[in-house]
């Protein structure tokens, strides 16, 4: 299946930085404001990324590789995934916005 979702990130370097951030979120602290202080410039709002299995457009098109599309398949809207090592990027923290 194949569904369209807005997207918004945190990307940092290594994966004990991207544990410590889940943590803050987890104990009530702001996505945004840690992508702000934390975030690498990569860090915001990636806007609307086609995800699925079946997806015709090629990952460099959806900007999602494959972990980081799993990662967010079960996301409801504002719900915040776990930390995933991207290819290319390092850690990433995924928001799902819409």
């Amino acid at each position: 299946m194949i569904k369209t979702v807005r997207l918004s990130q945190i990307l940092v370097d290594s994966y004990e930085e991207a544990v410590g951030i889940k943590d803050k979120i987890n104990n009530g602290e702001s996505f945004e404001a840690l992508q702000e202080t934390y975030g690498l410039r990569e860090s915001n709002d990636i806007g609307f990324v086609s995800i699925g299995e079946g997806n015709p457009l090629p990952d460099t098109v959806c900007c999602l590789g494959t972990p980081l599309q799993i990662s967010v398949m079960g996301l409801e809207v504002n719900e915040i995934g776990e930390p995933v090592e991207d290819e290319f990027q390092g850690w990433v923290i995924m928001k799902r916005l819409a």
